[in-house]
């Protein structure tokens, strides 16, 4: 269980940086802006992976809420370097995740809380470092991240060349499907990332990335499962190991004389599991009132392949090989549509309110609605 507050959490963590209570002067660490978010997620739908079902062998409740509140802070240090604190904490309510009591419903509430810090300064007038370090802790999971990235400046500051690379890992316990849990396990996950962004023109950039993730470990969702043809179910397996690699190219325009500002995306991602994925993006914001007022809308397509592993029904529960009934990886179109509002009402301080809802061919759609508070100092 989570216990205490968001603010208290943040506070401890802003004591910790020498300075941040004392200093005053343009030298010292200051407060440059903070937020407080609160977003909410709602799934409906059927998984074939989740046992909350009256038949084994058919998909059971997706039904998914989670509630976050999130508190954020910039600071700076001096004129070149800046820290950045994040505090999340989620509370979620799964039915999948609940299926797993027989009697109970001690899982159908979880709690986690995380803190994500971020360092950033400057080696030249071109070159910009950020160092990255966060964590997170749940009732069935453990995790810790470190990364580090390099931004470089090149052709008269016309270009932006970024290359990054961040190591997380997770300890978790190992839930079974029938809710046990024998053992604990863990898996870690290393990311590599480089990006190139270039002005066309004073109103035109275009931007490509290309990133790798090389995941090993406990791989599985391990309460999740596999419906079976005897009626039964088999627990998720996957393999120890898991490549993904994606590409994206980023387009940017901005019309001056409307103040609109449009941006089209294009995404494209395989592993060695044989999943392919394509992700198109269009995104367009417009100022109604400049400096006082803008609306943005986007819009999202994506589709994907299904792992070799797939399966809705497995033919032998006793067979040892991979499986997985997982939802989020089978075969399936998803179509997201969305917007934000953003109201500067006073000096440095605004609200915003973003929300988007999406609808997969697989039998589920998510809605999210998040509230922000911000103000710049």
């Amino acid at each position: 269980m989570v216990r205490g507050s968001v603010s208290a959490a943040l506070l401890v963590v802003l004591l910790a940086v020498p300075g941040v209570a004392s200093s005053q002067d343009d030298e010292g660490l200051r407060f440059e802006r903070f937020e407080a978010r609160f977003a909410t997620f709602v799934q409906r739908g059927a998984g074939w992976q989740s046992q909350a079902s009256d038949d084994p062998r058919a998909p059971g409740s997706e039904a998914l809420e989670v509630y976050q509140p999130a508190l954020y802070a910039r600071l700076r240090e001096g004129r070149e370097t800046v820290h950045e604190i994040t505090v999340p904490i989620d509370v979620v309510t799964s039915a999948s995740a609940d299926a797993l009591d027989a009697v109970s419903t001690a899982s159908l509430v979880n709690e986690a809380v995380g803190l994500h810090v971020a360092h950033r300064f400057a080696l030249d007038a071109d070159t910009r470092v950020t160092a990255r370090w966060g964590g997170n802790v749940e009732e069935t999971l453990r995790s810790g991240t470190v990364g580090l990235s390099i931004a470089r400046e090149l052709a008269e500051d016309n270009a932006t060349l970024v290359v990054s690379a961040d190591v997380i890992a997770d300890h978790l316990d190992r839930i079974l499907p029938n809710g046990s849990t024998p053992e604990e396990r863990g898996r870690v996950a290393a990311t590599f990332n480089v990006s190139l962004a270039q002005l066309l023109s004073p109103t035109t950039m275009i931007e490509l990335a290309g990133g790798a993730t090389l995941q090993a470990g406990e791989l599985a969702t391990t309460w999740g499962s596999v419906p079976t043809l005897a009626g039964g179910r088999a627990a998720e397996v996957l393999p120890d190991t898991r490549a993904r690699y994606a590409v994206r190219a980023t387009l940017r325009q901005a019309v001056l004389e409307t103040m609109t500002f449009g941006e089209a995306a294009y995404r494209l991602y395989a592993d060695d599991l044989g999943v392919v994925a394509h992700t198109g993006e269009l995104g367009i914001t417009q100022y109604v009132i400049p400096g006082t007022l803008w609306i943005r809308a986007d819009a999202r397509v994506h589709t994907q392949t299904a792992p070799w592993l797939w399966t809705s029904l497995l033919q032998d529960d006793g067979a040892p090989g991979p499986r997985t009934a997982d939802s989020d990886l089978a075969e399936l179109v998803a179509i997201e549509g969305g917007g934000a509002l953003r109201w500067i009402y006073d000096r440095g301080s605004w609200l915003e309110l973003e929300g988007a809802h999406y609808v997969r061919t697989n039998g589920l759609d998510v809605t999210r609605v998040a509230l922000t508070w911000g103000q710049a100092f």
